[in-house]
């Protein structure tokens, strides 16, 4: 009986919330669950849980959804029913989202889909809402291209099983990940797309047309269609009407969307309904109208209004713990004053961009969730206390805090894993040791920072993710002579080049950067003595060696190329180099049955790797490798700590869009009875490694997530693990070739001198078989020459 009066209580709830009777639908839905607690059936009180929770979540009451979700657990846990709990956990995940917990979010789902494994659920939507809030999660989270990828297979989930409701609402999220990757045209694309899967359906559920139409009209308005946005906008509004959480979002991408098309009275007008509408305590939506009221008021030149609008937002975030928000906020504030000819106000704001800055730098790389979030927060404090230097005149001052920008966790990690490293400091370096550096190395050192446009930066778009919000990039070089220069690089001229300019030579598709990226230091670099690149931003995936030092002249003909991941890092390995030649190799070569992630948590075979390509290498050394079967996680742990070489022929992956808690990058290895065969990041950081050399002959074993300390990843995870280089690829390459220069690198160190000379002819020797530089630059040598 009691069941039944729940139902019932359930379908008034639902009435009340579509005559939009909120408190009448709460009382219900509450009383549901005093109803269901009282039957004698778990899965009723599941329901009436699930009902109230998901209502307190649209509504916006994240803490209040989130204690019912927990409910929810608990009595799956109880019951010990896998496809209820894999319920619950999703639904909590999506409230630790909501809350600000991007990570923990992510890992609930990851354990619901877990739990479903290859099993249906009972209701067709649980796993496509695990895919969505893991979507959601990477995004919060700065992963951009893994919340691309996860929802991409969500969207062809729903739309290949004819779930229109589900398939528009992911090609709305679509649209938000687009945007934030500056794709405007891909965003309208997903607009589109969604328009006509809610065409498909009945009425259309108004929440749903409102999401999809004011995502659509942000995009259109930022591609400047401006009436077709506005018409988009005043859709979403209609809609949203009764649902006070979508309705104020609406307020506000209107705003935003009369603002781009400088319609500044209407702009002001959406943000006073917007403050009319909305809760006292909703601090951080207030401060983000107030930053588009400033955005409002400089486009009008009223500066004096703006600098205060912008104070009270900081003043907001502070208060909310929006360390990111207060990080935009003083960048804003910094670059306003600046703008206008008042370098001492901008001054001003100094002390606490360092505060702030000095609390957050030593912590948030490594916490679980926060890699992505750290650049968008490191990025604007350095690039305001640059500027202030260069503003100044004082480009090597600003050179100081770049480098001071790039520490973190990395350097103490470093530090840490050799004794003699002990002696070097564990502040970043001043220009002093810089240039000592240089000198005791005898190498030159070409150092990268790009600066960003913060201020005008439209809601939803992540300046860091698109050239579009490109200020110009700065680049230092420092000679072993104690010689060192200064370049700005404008953005226009940059993104022209990467554009519109030639290629580097026997390419297609890789542009030449030579032209300001190096030849304005041309006469610097010592005569065939390596070049130490620190690259920044999206140059960490260009190839440097390809790049042209005078017209038909690349650099690897010049000059042996490394990378680091900053000064201080090799500074720290530069100080107990290994030496002696090598005694204890380990190859590792075509691991059997190795697997590859899929988007939904699954996984599916990698191609099949030929040993026989290590075999010339194996010769070399006097060796047997590991292949095959013999390729384990424990196999290679046990050899891998006493290695004084390491060579490795196998898949290399992310595994970002699935993985939050730790660091990116996967080997992919044989799995056993016990393990499945990844050989991750944090695996490999945690060995006590003693290896001159570590060798990737794997695609993208380079790649990582892009943090203002270097590339996080595989290369990372060997440099805290105790390596000294790291030979890595940062571009798919075919198996054969990269086996292949591998192989030749290892005949180049046999024949004595430094790595980066062996690395520079192997590199030459692979020009010649394979002239493409998309192959043989993909190879890359990181830390000491």
């Amino acid at each position: 009986m009691m069941g039944f009066i729940s139902r019932r209580l359930r379908v008034r709830a639902v009435a009340a919330l579509e005559r939009q009777h909120l408190r009448a639908a709460l009382v219900n839905a509450h009383l549901a669950v005093l109803a269901a607690e009282r039957s004698s059936d778990a899965r009723e009180l599941d329901l009436a849980l699930l009902h109230l929770a998901a209502l307190y979540t649209g509504l916006g009451h994240a803490p209040r959804a989130a204690e019912y979700a927990r409910r929810r657990i608990a009595l799956a846990e109880q019951a010990g029913d896998d496809l209820l709990l894999a319920s619950a956990l999703i639904q909590y995940g999506e409230t630790s989202v909501i809350g600000g917990r991007p990570a923990e979010g992510a890992e609930d789902v990851r354990r619901a889909l877990a739990l479903l494994g290859d099993r249906e659920p009972p209701a067709p939507t649980t796993r496509w809402s695990a895919l969505s809030i893991l979507g959601e999660a990477t995004r919060q989270a700065g992963l951009l291209d893994a919340s691309s990828e996860v929802l991409e297979h969500a969207y062809r989930q729903c739309a290949q099983a004819g779930r229109e409701e589900d398939a528009a609402l992911t090609a709305a999220q679509l649209i938000q990940v687009s945007l934030a990757l500056g794709q405007t045209h891909r965003a309208v694309e997903w607009g589109r797309c969604a328009e006509e899967h809610l065409g498909r359906l009945p009425g259309g559920p108004p929440g749903h047309t409102a999401e999809v139409f004011g995502n659509l009209g942000h995009a259109l308005a930022l591609l400047g269609r401006h009436d077709e946005a506005a018409a988009a906008i005043g859709t979403a509004l209609r809609m949203s009407e009764g649902i006070p959480v979508l309705h104020r979002q609406g307020l506000l991408v209107a705003a935003e969307t009369a603002r781009c098309a400088a319609r500044h009275a209407d702009a002001i007008g959406y943000l006073d309904r917007w403050l009319a509408q909305a809760h006292p305590s909703d601090r951080r939506g207030r401060a983000l109208a107030l930053n588009l009221r400033a955005l409002v008021q400089m486009a009008e030149g009223d500066f004096d209004r703006a600098e205060g609008h912008l104070a009270e937002s900081l003043e907001l975030k502070r208060e909310v713990g929006d360390v990111r928000g207060v990080a935009v906020a003083l960048m804003n504030l910094v670059r306003l004053n600046l703008d206008t000819g008042r370098p001492e106000r901008a001054k001003s704001y100094a002390p606490e961009c360092e505060s702030l800055w000095s609390t957050f730098i030593e912590r948030a790389p490594d916490e679980p969730g926060l890699a992505g979030l750290h650049g968008k927060i490191v990025y604007p404090l350095s690039q305001a206390l640059q500027e202030l230097h260069l503003a100044a005149g004082e480009p090597y001052e600003a050179l100081r805090v770049a480098e001071r920008g790039r520490f973190g966790p990395l350097a103490a990690q470093v530090r840490a894993a050799r004794t003699e490293r002990q002696s070097v400091p564990a502040e970043p370096p001043d220009l002093d040791r810089i240039g000592g550096l240089a000198r005791r190395l005898n190498v030159s050192l070409l150092y990268y920072q790009a600066h960003f446009d913060f201020m005008r930066t439209a809601i939803g778009v992540d300046p860091l993710a698109t050239l579009h919000h490109l200020r110009e990039i700065h680049a230092w070089a420092i000679g072993p002579d104690g010689r060192r220069a200064h370049e700005r690089v404008p953005a226009d001229v940059f993104t022209a080049l990467l554009e519109t300019g030639g290629n580097v030579p026997d390419s297609r598709d890789i542009p030449d950067l030579g032209p300001v990226l190096l030849r304005p230091f041309k006469d610097l670099l010592a005569a065939d003595r390596p070049v130490v690149v620190v690259p920044d931003w999206i140059l960490w995936e260009l190839p440097f060696a390809a790049f042209t030092l005078e017209e038909g002249v690349q650099l690897i003909e010049r000059h042996p190329v490394t990378y680091a991941q900053s000064v201080h890092l090799l500074e720290l390995l530069a100080a107990d180099p290994l030496r002696g030649p090598v005694r204890a190799p380990l190859i590792v070569s075509a691991p059997e049955d190795a697997k590859l992630p899929h988007p939904d948590g699954g996984f599916e075979d990698a191609t099949a790797l030929d040993a026989r390509e290590t075999e010339p290498i194996a010769a070399l050394y006097g060796v047997e490798p590991l292949t095959g079967a013999a390729c384990t996680i424990d196999a290679v742990r046990d050899r891998l700590r006493g290695a004084d070489l390491v060579h490795v022929y196998a898949h290399a992956f992310l595994d970002a869009h699935l993985r939050l808690d730790r660091p990116p990058g996967i080997i992919a290895l044989t799995p056993s009875a016990d393990d499945d065969g990844r050989l991750t990041s944090d695996m490999i950081a945690a060995e006590a490694l003693r290896a001159g050399l570590v060798v990737l002959a794997s695609c993208h074993s380079a790649s990582g997530l892009h943090t203002p300390e270097g590339v996080r990843g595989l290369v990372r995870a060997f440099f805290v693990g105790g390596a000294e280089r790291v030979v890595a690829m940062s571009r798919e390459v075919p198996a054969v070739p990269a086996a292949r220069i591998a192989a030749v690198l290892h005949e180049e160190l046999r024949r004595g001198g430094s790595a980066a000379d062996a690395f520079r002819a192997a590199l030459l020797r692979g020009r010649e078989a394979y002239p493409d530089p998309a192959i043989w630059g993909s190879f890359v040598l990181h830390g000491l020459p």
